[in-house]
């Protein structure tokens, strides 16, 4: 995976700029919202540092993505993780068709 190497500790970081942010929030079930966030943000970290980003990480980032958008919080660091998984899915796809087109080319 290319590009894709330092991904999991950007994604790491974000989820711990969200907990600092959380603990700030006068707001309880907002500051919630926010924790919620970065615990799937670790989630995804820790996927994307073993290689394997599932389709339900990839669901809650998109559902924690339109719920803080709907109550503009921060969901920068969401898009971001959001589109380095889907980049990360896309290169190990790529990587298993590489893989078989080799086989398939054997005589």
């Amino acid at each position: 995976m290319p590009g894709l190497n330092g991904a999991w500790l950007v994604v790491g970081e974000d989820a711990e700029r969200l907990r600092r942010y959380a603990s700030r929030l006068s707001d309880p079930r907002l500051s919630a919202l926010v924790r919620m966030a970065a615990n799937v943000l670790e989630q995804a970290s820790w996927e994307l540092m073993t290689g394997r980003v599932t389709s339900n990480t990839i669901e809650s980032l998109g559902i924690v993505e339109r719920l803080l958008a709907s109550t503009r919080l921060p969901v920068e660091p969401i898009r971001r993780a959001l589109r380095i998984a889907k980049m990360s899915v896309r290169a190990r796809l790529e990587g298993l068709a590489a893989i078989e087109e080799e086989v398939v080319a054997l005589p």
